[in-house]
């Protein structure tokens, strides 16, 4: 059997270890990014908080540093633009 997968992504240090069959960091980082990029924010919430641990305020700060990442690195991959984005969402 290969090294184990980091648990948790450099990105969110905070994140406590989890305990569950490790995954790829970057598979994980994929279902959350898909996510965020089709506007699907309280699906994005629930991952970040199952595959990290997070409480629901750590949740929505990882959140927005990765919808800032990705808006800069994959702005063409938004299906909503950046001020049409979570209108009608309240955290």
């Amino acid at each position: 059997m290969g090294p184990r997968a980091r648990c948790v992504p450099d990105r969110f240090p905070n994140a406590p270890q989890s305990s569950v069959m490790m995954i790829p960091v970057t598979d994980r980082l994929a279902v959350i990014d898909e996510h965020i990029l089709h506007h699907r924010i309280l699906p994005a919430l629930i991952a970040l908080r199952e595959e990290f641990g997070y409480s629901i305020p750590q949740a929505i700060n990882a959140f927005n540093e990765r919808y800032e990442q990705l808006r800069k690195s994959r702005p063409q991959d938004f299906t909503v633009n950046r001020e049409d984005y979570g209108k009608n969402f309240y955290s």
